[in-house]
């Protein structure tokens, strides 16, 4: 299924309209003059809109899969093998090993020269006879990038690749043809469901990091116990070569650095995702939903306003997660729902997340902002392993959230204190308000959709959430009352209360009645929401497990957010907030 999926993509496309050539990226071309003379280096690398520079993708003849045994490709290669140098001085290089490269890669120039006739590879073979390796590597410019692929210009052409005149395109296309016409086509493709024979290996599969950085294979049998009935390699699961092209072209332009459609999730998994049809509208939208969190309302907005409603939409839509593990690819998650399906499952999504927040610049909600939130400095390299792939499955299924999210967000609140800055507690809180929200739909744990609310609701007996709220009353006295604290009842109290409350609230009451006599009439306003909060509570709870102590985390974040929101008895709400970081 997967792999049809990533063959109709190749094929709407037309990633395969010509299949003896493919994109990769290029990063210098090699000038030449009539006599074989290097005329320059050139540089093809342009900045992204971001000032990031990357290597122009052109077409080039399709490559084969390098394993043990060196294998020059035609007219395009690295250096090693274009070249006859390692152009990273950091390698260390073997030269007999390159030295063999370089023929091979000269060998095919002359084949190809001799069948063809052809004045620009005729000029590469006098440009090979007049250089050798160590005086192209000390004309290479220094600030060159090293493993970059290397294509030749013959300067009679201006700007056309050596590979792309016509009778270079002929030749090689000429040689997959011939290629083809020898396969014993005994076996039945998996994919396509024809003759074929199984291509042994697959081109690889870059853009997913922990995989080898040649890139990886999705499909590969290469030790003892994964073959059964003596077959080689791929044979165990007969693949023709057209498919393993377009499948593996496919996945490489969905995973492209440049592609809209693929999410960084953590160090070593990624996931990508496209519609069966051409939806890339849609697919543009989800990349920014998950990645930056912009308006949803970009996925609702009329039809009368000319943008697209994708809520009636029966197109498939398709999101594959991988990992890279010992120069294999993983995979980790497989998507295949309609695009109204995935559309409702954001916005669903997006209203567990909403939440209040007391001041006009609202932070976005993107996976990377939420998930950065409950972790150590805000790094991504510090979210727990698979937390992101099970969240952002969750998102797109609307599934239950994995418990290891809230967990993680309880215990940052715990070692930061609930209210390090504005912005990174309302995306806590918010992460911990939509497990709680979408749990209480869900059923997955004892709790009601009345006992979680975007805004604080005094109407909410949950002992939980009033403690948390309580909690927060009394901080707030205990700063105005002090101003400066050297630390505040958050940064002492605030993990003993949200887990064992018998032991700590009682001696806060008793200390915030000294905290009321240092203040005027705002003293009795404190006196009278520490009473309204506790009326309906039955003594102070011995514990609270995972649940409550999300509810007390939220029902904290209520009471500040509304207490700042209307600025009742809280002269400077930003210094305060400040002093309380301290």
């Amino acid at each position: 299924m997967i792999l049809n999926a990533l063959l109709d993509y190749a094929n709407r496309e037309h990633l395969m309209e010509d299949p003896d050539f493919e994109e990769r990226p290029v990063g210098c071309f090699v000038r030449l003059g009539r006599d074989g003379s290097l005329l320059g280096f050139e540089s093809t690398y342009e900045p992204n809109e971001k000032g990031k520079l990357f290597p122009k993708r052109i077409n080039v003849p399709r490559g084969t899969v390098r394993s043990v045994a060196p294998i020059a490709f035609f007219l395009v290669d690295k250096s090693d093998y274009s070249l006859g140098f390692v152009d990273d001085k950091k390698k260390k290089a073997d030269d007999e090993k390159v030295a063999v490269r370089r023929h091979l890669f000269i060998d095919r120039v002359r084949e190809a020269a001799t069948a063809t006739g052809d004045e620009a590879l005729a000029t590469m073979l006098q440009f090979y006879e007049k250089y050798t390796p160590d005086a192209l590597a000390a004309l290479l410019p220094d600030n060159h990038p090293p493993g970059q692929q290397y294509a030749f210009i013959y300067d009679p052409d201006s700007t056309l690749p050596v590979h792309d005149r016509p009778a270079v395109r002929a030749y090689w296309q000429r040689l997959r043809r011939e290629e083809l016409a020898h396969q014993n086509a005994k076996w039945t493709c998996l994919v396509t469901g024809e003759p074929c024979e199984p291509e042994l290996t697959h081109p690889k599969i870059k853009g997913v990091r922990g995989a080898s950085t040649s890139g990886g294979s999705l499909v590969s049998f290469n030790f003892a116990a994964a073959v059964s009935y003596d077959l080689k390699q791929n044979e165990n699961a007969p693949i023709g070569k057209a498919a393993a092209e377009a499948y593996t072209t496919a996945l490489n332009s969905l995973l492209s650095p440049r592609s809209d459609n693929s999410i960084q999730l953590n160090d070593n998994t990624v996931t990508c995702f496209w519609t069966r049809e051409n939806r890339t509208g849609f697919e543009s939208i989800v990349a920014k939903l998950l990645g930056s969190g912009e308006s949803v309302a970009q996925l609702y907005q009329a039809p009368q306003k000319g943008r697209p409603v994708w809520l009636d939409d029966q197109d498939r839509f398709y999101a594959l997660t991988l990992s890279g593990a010992q120069g294999r690819i993983i995979v980790r998650d497989w998507l295949d729902l309609s695009v109204a399906e995935v559309a409702e499952n954001l916005r669903c999504h997006f209203d567990d997340l909403e939440l209040v927040f007391p001041f006009d610049d609202s932070p976005r909600l993107g996976m990377y902002s939420l998930l950065k939130s409950i972790v150590l400095q805000g790094k991504m390299e510090n979210i727990p392993p698979n937390l992101a792939a099970q969240f952002h499955a969750a998102i797109l299924r609307d599934g239950p959230y994995p418990l290891t999210l809230l967990s993680a967000a309880i215990r940052r609140s715990h070692a930061e204190g609930p209210a390090p800055d504005w912005h990174r507690a309302f995306l806590r809180a918010s992460l911990i308000k939509a497990s709680l929200a979408r749990a209480a739909r869900k059923q997955t744990l004892n709790l009601s959709p009345q006992e979680v609310s975007k805004a604080m609701d005094p109407t909410n007996t949950n002992a939980a959430y009033r403690l948390g709220r309580l909690f927060c009353v009394l901080e707030l006295l205990q700063v105005r009352a002090i101003r400066n604290p050297n630390a505040s009842i958050a940064d002492r109290f605030y993990g003993a209360a949200s887990t064992n409350p018998v032991t700590v609230f009682p001696r806060l009451i008793k200390l915030s009645q000294h905290h009321v006599g240092k203040l005027a009439g705002s003293g009795i306003w404190y006196q009278q929401q520490i009473s309204e909060i506790l009326e309906p509570v039955d003594g102070f709870p011995t514990t609270l497990d995972l649940k409550d102590q999300g509810l007390f985390a939220l029902g904290y974040y209520h009471q500040r957010a509304e207490m700042f929101r209307k600025k009742e008895h809280v002269d400077d709400p930003h210094s305060l907030n400040e002093t309380s970081e301290n």
